[in-house]
């Protein structure tokens, strides 16, 4: 799903991709990538002063999505190994 929201503090409108967790994950595994890390980052306390609003919407919502992740290379070893036997 591509969403189009305004951001007031760019003065811009921002498109991006909405998609399940399960779904970038399941990609990033596809391609023969391990997560090691994923974290949603929350807004930092001191916008609940400045925006209550958009400080709330991001509590529940959060607009960014960080991932970690390397190439699994143990398991593309282990694959290889298995088809040279």
């Amino acid at each position: 799903e591509i969403v189009a929201e305004r951001w007031a503090w760019l003065d811009a409108t921002m498109r991006y991709h909405r998609r399940p967790i399960s779904v970038i994950t399941e990609a990033l595994a596809a391609a023969g990538f391990v997560v090691e890390r994923l974290v949603e980052p929350l807004p930092l306390p001191a916008m609940q002063a400045s925006d209550p609003a958009d400080y709330a919407r991001l509590q529940r919502l959060p607009a960014f999505l960080h991932i970690r992740a390397r190439k699994d290379v143990i398991r593309r070893a282990t694959r290889a190994a298995i088809k040279e036997a």
